[in-house]
């Protein structure tokens, strides 16, 4: 017949190192996280929107048709050669490359349409956009991560949230709307010029 002292003695025994081995663990995992947290975010607050890449994107519609006569090549639905149809096509392939970068969007014409950091379609941090004139038309902010880090482990956390100050501008560089918001909610109603 056994002990029951005995068995009580191994009960306390096997749960006191099973929380010896939590305690432990729950160590060894703060003290791993630490040195991750320190090595991947270390200095790099927003200084890593500075060195994003700058690419060009065209906002331009393509297609391209094959008959037995040969192929033809549209964009904004005028007929243009295959070298002009490429330098189009080949700016496409920027929006995907874009994870995340300073994306420059421009028009069939080479005029600048808007400018500002994107994660693919999405919008973050400042982003201005320009009348075809050239002048600026409007400065939007968006909810951008402090880290690089979290903007690729959670794209959709700051996919085109607005968050701080929009202002639109008239022609002449006048604010004729100013509005709020705070992580995609509006704050501060609109003030508008009353030109």
């Amino acid at each position: 017949m056994m002990n029951w002292d005995f068995c009580k003695f191994i009960a306390f025994e096997n749960r006191s190192i099973s929380i010896r081995m939590k305690v432990q663990m729950m160590k060894t995992n703060l003290l791993f996280l630490l040195i991750l947290t320190t090595f991947t975010l270390r200095g790099q607050d927003f200084n890593y929107l500075k060195k994003m890449e700058r690419l060009p994107f065209y906002s331009v519609s393509l297609s391209s048709t094959e008959t037995p006569e040969g192929s033809f090549y549209r964009v904004n639905d005028s007929l243009v050669d295959f070298e002009t149809y490429e330098r189009y096509a080949s700016a496409w392939s920027n929006l995907e490359r874009c994870t995340p970068c300073y994306l420059q969007v421009y028009d069939v014409s080479d005029r600048l349409l808007s400018e500002g950091y994107r994660h693919t379609d999405c919008r973050f941090g400042t982003v201005k956009v320009y009348y075809l004139t050239g002048e600026l038309k409007a400065v939007v902010r968006y909810r951008a991560p402090r880290f690089s880090i979290l903007l690729k482990l959670f794209p959709k956390r700051y996919c085109s949230v607005r968050h701080g100050a929009t202002q639109v501008f008239d022609k002449a560089g006048e604010v004729i709307r100013s509005e709020t918001y705070k992580k995609g909610v509006l704050q501060k109603k609109p003030i508008s010029d009353s030109k």
